[in-house]
């Protein structure tokens, strides 16, 4: 009956019925008991709304009070944050995505002129750009070892991917301060 107040036990209670809600639970409705940082997610976690600042909100939207709850207003501005997360993961997702099809077509250019094969087994042996020749299944021309994408690009985008991530941060930390005009949003 002693150390119900201690915090690991919180932990572990709080890890417990999460495995209970999980067990009835479809996957995709899945629950968790950590943080979002201790999930390593960026999404800005929405605040409790209950059915009180609904009910509000309701009377707002039907218009019979003056002012909507400032509760469901905050969430609608964190969906909306976290929406454009989501949109510059996706972002980043192409761009890799593109830089992955480039370094493909520079590995093609490389090659000398009439060397036309896209599997390696008609490459002149004389081209000169690695020790066996084609590609190994990963590719990547060569034997399998990656080559940079583009010398010297690869801390630019791990910076660039930084300083994104460290605007998201700031952005979730002074949201109170968001401004809820469409025009300023864009």
């Amino acid at each position: 009956a002693t150390g119900w107040n201690n915090p690991k036990n919180c932990e572990l209670w709080r890890s417990e019925w999460a495995n209970v809600c999980n067990a009835h639970l479809k996957t995709e409705n899945h629950i968790d008991h950590r943080s979002y940082a201790r999930q390593g997610k960026l999404e800005i976690p929405t605040i409790h709304e209950g059915a009180d600042a609904r009910k509000i909100d309701e009377k707002f939207q039907n218009g019979q009070t003056q002012s909507a709850s400032w509760k469901v207003v905050e969430n609608q501005i964190i969906k909306r944050q976290n929406a454009l997360l989501d949109k510059i993961q996706i972002s980043f997702g192409k761009v890799s995505g593109a830089l992955t099809q480039w370094k493909e077509r520079l590995d093609d250019i490389r090659r000398k002129p009439g060397s036309h094969s896209h599997d390696g087994d008609n490459d002149k042996p004389d081209r000169g750009t690695a020790e066996s020749y084609g590609s190994d299944g990963t590719g990547i021309a060569g034997t399998g070892q990656a080559t940079p994408v583009f010398s010297g690009a690869e801390p630019e985008f791990k910076k660039l991917k930084q300083r994104i991530i460290q605007a998201a941060k700031s952005f979730a930390r002074y949201r109170r301060t968001a401004l809820t005009d469409r025009a300023t949003e864009n």
